[in-house]
């Protein structure tokens, strides 16, 4: 599942996904605008079949906007609690962007903290959850997306909780 699908990360990661095996769900702010219950049901749906889930956070928002941690709460919880109850292994990926004004960075540090909560809360239910810690953006959108959903596997489950920072310059 991919949030923010329309934004520049999440279609890349979108793409990524298209090229692996399962199934892929985009959601972004029109599913947000149809409703809480809607949503729910939607992912519902989604992971009533996974046997494994991976949920890649990329809703953007502007530091203007001061609702990116309840939103990214919702839309976490909601997904981990839905996994935790079907009994789906699962991984929540979330990103964050350095460069901002100081709300910004208390933003991301809120995400940063959520995601090592999460990590704890969600453990016992094979639910794991990693931060991309994404630096100046100047290395090709697909390459990022092609880090992020190596990350987002199941090789990585014991980097749960984990800030992990990604170079925009791999060969620097």
């Amino acid at each position: 599942m991919v949030t923010g699908a329309a934004g520049p990360l999440g279609s890349a990661v979108s793409r990524r996904l298209r090229r692996t095996e399962g199934r892929l769900l985009r959601t972004d702010v029109e599913d947000a605008d149809a409703g809480e219950e809607a949503f729910r049901a939607r992912l519902e749906h989604f992971l009533a079949t996974a046997t494994r889930a991976e949920l890649y956070h990329a809703a953007g928002f502007t530091a203007a906007d001061r609702r990116v941690v309840p939103v990214t709460h919702a839309a976490a919880h909601a997904f981990a609690e839905t996994a935790r109850t079907l009994g789906v292994p699962a991984c929540l990926t979330f990103f964050t962007s350095a460069g901002g004004d100081a709300a910004h960075d208390r933003a991301m540090a809120a995400v940063e903290a959520l995601a090592r909560r999460f990590a704890t809360e969600y453990a016992p239910a094979h639910i794991t959850t990693r931060v991309a810690a994404l630096g100046p953006l100047t290395a090709p959108m697909d390459d990022i997306a092609r880090a992020v959903v190596a990350l987002a596997g199941p090789e990585f489950d014991l980097a749960t909780g984990a800030t992990l920072p990604l170079s925009a310059h791999p060969h620097a």
